[in-house]
């Protein structure tokens, strides 16, 4: 599976958007430790009733990503977020910089999955 983050960017190259004011998505995909960039995805932004429609549409146009970098999230945003599985980060200065971390942090974590899973699989505590 595909590990895909949404990055609130004007310009590709640093974050510096909030959620919900963004204009795109520039969406990274995590390829063997290393961030490549997969998308760049306008938000449409048509007339909506209220706030929450708004941030629906939102949600729907970065459905099948697992991660959110902006500058700003508001906390509805981010509870919306968390319900449909996706880890939120607020962040600034240059992408490359963050998803270099990210990518470090998502490595470490497989490898406990890793590590944990032949624990329990009657391996022994090493593979």
């Amino acid at each position: 599976m595909a590990f895909l983050v949404a990055v609130a960017s004007v310009d590709g190259r640093y974050i510096n958007r909030h959620f919900a004011t963004t204009d795109k998505f520039w969406i990274f995909r995590l390829m063997e430790d290393r961030f490549y960039l997969d998308d760049v995805r306008d938000v449409d932004r048509p007339a909506y009733a209220n706030h929450k429609e708004m941030l629906l549409n939102l949600l729907e146009g970065i459905a099948d990503c697992n991660m959110v970098l902006a500058q700003q999230i508001g906390p509805g945003a981010a509870v919306m977020l968390g319900y449909r599985g996706m880890e939120t980060y607020v962040a600034e200065g240059e992408i490359e910089a963050v998803l270099n971390r990210i990518a470090w942090l998502q490595k470490k974590k497989l490898y406990r999955t890793k590590r944990r899973t032949a624990q329990f699989s009657g391996l022994g505590q090493y593979w």
